[in-house]
């Protein structure tokens, strides 16, 4: 996988992908509808060595975790997107789901794209793939509708 990820970059015509940077944005809704929560975050270490961001083969973020000599990956190394959407296919339709675990959130945003009327609380121990997930996806919509609730 190292090396497909690798042509995949290279094939992007540059030597570091070009990911999109939603942090901010987050961030600044988190601030207005989760004060609590943002200020926990505020005060997270930017780094965690058990946590690696890796490119899928899709050019998209993906996270691998160091357990002293194993890993493995919260999504697919190939396609996270269409990992998440198989997920939630076969859900059915509620008022509100808890999902334990955030990674990235595919899984998360898959959900609330497929149930636009669901609440989604996020039960997440680990802040720094809070920090993550808030870098790499857009959050604001949800945030703001009050749809998502992450709990860490």
């Amino acid at each position: 996988m190292p090396l497909l990820q690798k042509l995949q970059v290279k094939l992007q015509g540059t030597e570091k992908a070009e990911l999109p940077d939603f942090f901010e944005s987050n961030m600044l809704m988190l601030q207005k509808n989760d004060y609590e929560l943002f200020i926990r975050l505020q005060t997270e270490e930017t780094v965690d060595s058990k946590y690696v961001i890796t490119l899928a083969i899709n050019g998209r973020p993906t996270v691998r975790k160091v357990n002293g000599s194993r890993e493995f990956y919260l999504h697919s190394t190939v396609n996270p997107e269409w990992e998440a959407r198989l997920l939630v296919e076969s859900l059915p339709v509620a008022e509100n789901y808890v999902v334990l675990g955030m990674g990235l959130g595919y899984h998360v945003i898959e959900l609330l794209k497929k149930y636009p009327e669901s609440r989604v609380t996020v039960l997440e121990s680990e802040n720094y793939l809070l920090l993550q997930a808030f870098q790499y996806a857009d959050w604001t919509k949800y945030l703001q509708e009050n749809r998502v609730k992450m709990v860490s």
